[in-house]
């Protein structure tokens, strides 16, 4: 199999390149037209665009017990779309799939193999409409950009229950249009404000049970799409002054099952749309004056099991007068003594204050 390189367009020499070249089959004189985009930056824009040419030539090319191959495809009886499921192991980086360009398959599943440490690096040029990539339940160590470069009509990507432990810069940059994405049950210690570039349709972010003891400032300022950010079951003792910073959209921020001990003032500032605000299982026992401010949508807010000692106005602020707020819980907080006389809010309390 040959490669006829047609046009690189440029469209935004900063920004975006978008890639069309056909793929000649040895066995037959069809050609097949494909479109690949690549998110880069100026630094990374000509490394980005000439590894990228090398992964899809090296693909169709190299042959031997280094390529992938699917175990078993599977066709959809209504959308006519296949599945590719990997059953071979993979103990090894850069490993690549082996075969010619394959328009048809868009999902393709690595699920719960344990022989799989490393994800191949060439997915999209053998599987350039990928829209679903799951890979839960492996021994997946570590994952790069270059395993999920030109994967830009990727929709679903779950890299759950693994023992990835960090998320380095840019690493999904190219997954333009994910708008789930998986990375619970993970060893994941630590993010920093770069490790989610490029997600700017991103809705759904699921980070729990990992090793998170911090928020960093704008760890998620990238995402301004996030309804839903599920961060429960981690180790989590402080979120820094712009943690938040960029999620306008979010609806739902679940902390469940971690050691939050104080709520500074305006931490939740950015959080103007946040609807449910769960807090349970953690063990604050201070709420600094207005560390709500900002939760003008807020519905329902969880505090229960948490060492509050007392309630007071000040602590809630102006959701006393939100026309939103609807539910306040604060079962089993055993150290709380004392409640405020606002009667609004004690009407939406719902107290189980029994051991």
């Amino acid at each position: 199999m040959s490669i006829k390189f047609g046009f690189c367009d440029c469209r935004n020499p900063n920004l975006h390149i978008h890639i069309k070249f056909s793929v000649i089959s040895e066995t037959s004189s069809n050609e097949e037209q494909v479109e690949i985009d690549v998110i880069s930056d100026c630094y990374r824009k000509i490394i980005s665009l000439i590894s990228l040419m090398l992964i899809v030539s090296g693909a169709i090319s190299v042959n031997g017990n280094e390529t992938i191959t699917c175990g078993k495809v599977e066709k959809d009886r209504w959308s006519r779309e296949f599945t590719c499921y990997i059953d071979e192991a993979i103990h090894e980086k850069e490993r690549t799939f082996s075969g010619r360009i394959d328009l048809q398959t868009k999902s393709l599943y690595i699920n719960k193999n344990k022989n799989v440490q490393y994800l191949p690096d060439n997915t999209s040029a053998v599987f350039p409409n990928l829209k679903r990539y799951d890979a839960e339940e492996c021994s997946i160590l570590e994952v790069h950009y270059f395993n999920f470069i030109g994967l830009s009509n990727l929709e679903k990507l779950d890299l759950s229950g693994n023992l990835i432990e960090t998320l380095e810069d840019d690493v999904f940059k190219d997954l333009t249009s994910l708008g789930t994405l998986e990375l619970s049950n993970n060893k994941i210690e630590n993010i920093n404000e770069r490790s989610f570039n490029g997600l700017k349709r991103l809705k759904f972010l699921y980070l729990a049970g990992n090793k998170l003891n911090k928020l960093n400032n704008d760890t998620f300022g990238q995402l301004s799409s996030l309804t839903h950010l599920r961060l429960m079951r981690n180790s989590i003792k402080q979120i820094e002054q712009n943690s938040f910073n960029g999620l306008a959209n979010l609806t739902l921020l679940d902390l469940t099952h971690n050691q939050l001990q104080i709520l500074n003032h305006d931490i939740f500032v950015p959080l103007s749309s946040v609807q449910y605000l769960l807090l349970e299982n953690n063990t604050i026992n201070q709420i600094d004056k207005n560390a709500f401010n900002g939760l003008d949508k807020l519905n329902v807010l969880v505090l229960n099991h948490n060492q509050l000692p007392e309630l007071t106005h000040d602590m809630f602020g102006l959701l006393s007068s939100s026309l939103h707020f609807k539910l306040l819980e604060l079962f089993k907080n055993n150290s709380l003594q004392r409640i405020m006389k606002s009667e609004r809010l004690r009407k939406m309390l719902l107290l189980a204050l029994t051991t």
